[in-house]
């Protein structure tokens, strides 16, 4: 018999905090999963927004003060901000959309030129690219690392 001289109640005592992060891990793995969940019934796909800078998104931000502001922060140099478009507005933009499809006829291209893939009904209702208006993009001399809305005046 050897004499661990009192290492083993530290050494249980590790075992014992490590085993209770696993369980916290565990539970925050679970409230991510049951967060994704919610969020996935909050969210609904609207389609694509066509951005200026074709390179990849880092970061997509809201503007929490209401404004109606979406900003997009690329892996360079580029912030591109977007305006929500009012309900007056979109209707208006739907208005013209229909109005252009009914001129075109059925010659099986969208708005853009492209070939449509659905039938009659493609291209009807509100989509992502209808409801952003690309307002400004604002490009740095270095690298941007991170971006936020400045909060509204009082």
């Amino acid at each position: 018999e050897e004499e661990d001289g009192g290492g083993g109640k530290a050494k249980r005592a590790n075992d014992g905090k490590k085993q209770l992060q696993q369980q916290q891990k565990a539970l925050t793995q679970a409230e991510f999963a049951a967060r994704i969940a919610d969020a996935s019934t909050l969210l609904t796909a609207m389609g694509f927004v066509s951005r200026q800078d074709r390179s990849r998104a880092a970061t997509v931000r809201f503007d929490r003060g209401g404004s109606g502001m979406l900003g997009v922060q690329t892996v360079g140099r580029a912030v591109e901000v977007y305006r929500v478009r009012s309900e007056a507005e979109m209707a208006k933009r739907l208005k013209r959309k229909q109005k252009r499809k009914r001129e075109k006829g059925k010659d099986g291209k969208d708005d853009d030129g492209y070939p449509t893939l659905g039938g009659d009904d493609a291209g009807e209702g509100i989509t992502a690219a209808d409801e952003l208006e690309l307002a400004a993009v604002v490009r740095t001399k270095a690298k941007a690392r991170g971006f936020a809305f400045a909060p509204a005046a009082r």
